[in-house]
């Protein structure tokens, strides 16, 4: 039977995506914007796209290195929670 999101208890995907997940959606949504190749890098931005104004570019160009250095601060995070974790597990097994 159809019914709505609500009377099925469903939510959208994005509400269930952790920060980072969330950073890497914005940064391929700014690269499409950027029309940048797929699977590109951040360290090669792309040229302006013709038809874009330069100040979009340059709006476009830095959400998409902020968004980036937030990501990388977000997965360092994690990463130093995870070690932490890991060696507070070592010290407890008396390893």
């Amino acid at each position: 039977m159809f019914r709505c999101r609500g009377c099925h208890d469903l939510a959208y995907e994005s509400t269930r995506q952790n920060a980072t997940e969330r950073a890497n959606r914005r940064i391929m949504t700014l690269q499409r914007k950027l029309a940048a190749p797929a699977g590109s890098d951040l360290f090669h931005v792309p040229s302006r796209p013709a038809g874009m104004h330069v100040a979009m570019y340059a709006r476009l160009v830095s959400e998409l290195l902020t968004e980036d250095r937030r990501r990388d601060a977000l997965f360092g995070a994690a990463l130093e929670a995870l070690l932490s974790g890991s060696e507070l597990l070592l010290s407890e097994r008396g390893g």
